[in-house]
């Protein structure tokens, strides 16, 4: 197993201070070290060596931009307001437990064509808001909030019992899955239809009444 990113950045910010300061064969041993440590191109290697931690401007999209290499990017926190509220998730979580743990795919395709029956039971909790919000949710929502339930023990639990007992089912029943060198004959077995098609005919002819003739 590899580096990960951050180890490799951590390895190349403690050794670019040391790169910059050393002597020419002293910079060819260090990217020797570093390319057979990372796995980076020699040519890579020796451009985060030589720019690490310095700032150089960029003009992405017409805009001049001020980049230090070497920096970690920082994720902005989503500041939107949630679309999906509590109360459809609860219903979502009663529905999907359910209805035998579908998939966000088929459960999404379940829920719109039979909203209106669920809506009928107060057990699933759907109110006219939870009612539209239903009709709108995408596959990949309903997987993407059902994530924390489909990691609950009784959910695995559930499905690895069920991998179980499959297979415990394929190691009892024998099945033949080749066949020996005396019992296929494509030509044998082809005179053997055509004899048994020629005495099939034969005896339906001879046990047909025989037609009276015609006057």
């Amino acid at each position: 197993m590899g580096l990960s990113m951050k180890e490799r950045q951590r390895i190349i910010a403690e050794t670019a201070t040391r790169y910059r300061e050393a002597s020419k064969k002293e910079k060819g041993r260090i990217l020797n070290e570093l390319t057979a440590l990372t796995g980076y191109n020699r040519l890579y290697a020796m451009h985060l060596l030589t720019w690490w931690g310095k700032t150089v401007q960029r003009v992405i999209d017409g805009t001049r931009l001020k980049i230090v290499i070497g920096s970690s990017r920082v994720r902005k926190k989503r500041t939107g307001k949630k679309k999906y509220s509590d109360a459809l998730y609860q219903s979502l979580k009663h529905i999907w437990a359910t209805f035998d743990c579908m998939c966000g795919k088929r459960l999404a395709v379940f829920i719109r064509e039979n909203i209106a029956f669920l809506a009928l039971h107060p057990e699933y909790a759907i109110t006219d808001a939870v009612c539209a919000e239903l009709a709108d949710i995408s596959p990949a929502t309903i997987d993407r909030l059902l994530a924390k339930e489909k990691q609950t023990p009784w959910f695995l639990k559930r499905h690895s019992t069920t991998s179980e007992a499959a297979n415990h089912y394929k190691t009892k029943i024998p099945i033949r899955t080749y066949y020996g060198s005396d019992e296929r004959r494509p030509r044998d077995t082809w005179k053997w239809i055509q004899c048994s098609t020629a005495v099939l005919r034969s005896s339906m002819s001879s046990a047909a009444p025989s037609t009276p003739p015609i006057p």
